[in-house]
């Protein structure tokens, strides 16, 4: 809880009102008490409650409960964040202030407070930089400051990458374990909730980011952070494909081989997704995985032999588009040919980096005996077979 006292926070007063206290308390994750205690020379009609919740670019206002008191008025309200809709994660900075509106319907505003909307179920210690604020519990100060700095480090060279500029802070959060961070992350459903242990969640609209403690924090708090300036440098669009976006967060992972089963075992089913089909994830969780395989080796792909200027161009012109489709126009722009293009030259460059014979390559006996044609062979043997036997009932009917 945080509470604020008018000697501490007005050095003036209007001539009507003067705050005598106000108070902010965490009820994550249901939602946030705020109270005020306040005397007015004026009648007072309304109190206004008006919040801005971490970046996002619009706020809410609400109109308090007020009751009036011999002495003094009191107003509360208590803000409802506790379903998916209007879900706020843990340690978002939330700005608010409050208009006093008078009967003459004149108002006086107040200034703006601050307070971090935090898990009130932990006692959180802090580290801040000029860049973030990273907030933990019950560990070692020493394991927060190596993740401060893997944060601070990725910030800058993902911000230099996409030559974007950024103006606040990024809040990371670390859970000890995933039944404290359960209820700190939003789940597609209940069963997933159940069977899939999330590392880490970006939510790009509050500039938040939380991660799990376990043997990969620092390459989650790589590939959560990366998420977080790539919605910047696209300004949140709603276009950004999964190909680009995964991609672009898998880029920087200290173990870029970690995909090579999956994508050989993409090749030899033929499971490989063209990058136009790939703008969000497929259902299948096997498919899944392969999707970021994909993802992490095209990125590397044009980044490697095009440069990352025009990965730079092609996030900034991705702001601008109304849908996926217009993403192929905007790529053929920049690089000189297609999507389409792009996924038949990375899959012959992926079959060179995996020791696969590129099917272009093959010869025809190659083409036929291979896992996929097995029917095919088959059908080739039984029809022969069904020939060779009329062949010799005719035989023997003729003689």
């Amino acid at each position: 809880m945080s509470i604020f006292k008018n000697s501490i926070l007005f050095s003036e007063y209007t001539e009507y009102i003067d705050i005598l206290e106000q108070s902010v308390t965490s009820d994550f994750p249901n939602g946030i008490n705020f109270d005020i205690n306040f005397i007015s020379e004026k009648n007072i009609e309304d109190v206004k409650l008006v919040i801005f919740i971490g970046n996002r670019t619009t706020s809410q206002y609400s109109y308090m409960d007020l009751n009036k008191l011999a002495n003094k008025n009191v107003a509360e309200y208590f803000f409802n964040s506790g379903s998916i809709n209007n879900f706020i994660p843990p340690s978002t900075t939330i700005k608010y202030f409050y208009e006093f509106i008078f009967e003459d319907n004149s108002s006086y505003i107040s200034e703006d407070f601050l307070f971090f909307y935090h898990d009130n179920r932990f006692k959180w210690e802090e580290i801040s930089t000029e860049k973030s604020n990273v907030f933990f519990y019950d560990i070692s100060k020493d394991l927060a400051e190596a993740v401060s700095n893997i944060l601070d480090q990725t910030i800058t060279e993902m911000s230099k990458l996409l030559d974007v500029n950024i103006q606040n802070t990024i809040n990371l959060v670390m859970y000890n374990n995933k039944y404290d961070m359960d209820s700190a992350v939003t789940h597609k459903s209940k069963t997933s909730s159940e069977q899939l242990t999330i590392l880490g969640q970006a939510f790009s609209d509050e500039k938040i980011v939380i991660v799990l403690i376990d043997d990969q924090v620092f390459e989650t708090v790589n590939h959560e952070i990366t998420h977080i300036i790539s919605s910047i440098a696209t300004d949140d669009s709603d276009f950004l494909p999964l190909w680009l976006n995964e991609g672009l967060s898998e880029y920087s992972d200290i173990t870029p081989q970690k995909y090579s089963s999956i994508l050989r075992w993409g090749i030899e089913t033929e499971n490989l997704l063209p990058f136009k089909q790939l703008n969000t994830f497929p259902g299948d969780p096997k498919e899944t995985i392969l999707a970021y395989g994909q993802s992490q080796s095209v990125v590397r792909y044009l980044i490697d032999n095009y440069g990352e200027k025009k990965i730079a161009n092609l996030f900034e012109r991705i702001r601008k588009i109304k849908s996926y489709s217009a993403i192929d126009t905007e790529f053929t722009n920049i690089y000189g040919f297609d999507l389409d293009q792009l996924y038949f030259s990375w899959k012959d460059n992926l079959h060179e980096e995996l020791g696969i014979q590129s099917p272009k390559n093959k010869s025809f006996m190659d083409k036929v005996f291979v896992r996929n044609n097995y029917f095919i062979i088959l059908s080739f043997l039984a029809l022969t077979l069904v020939l060779f036997i009329l062949f010799r009932r005719v035989k023997k009917t003729s003689s």
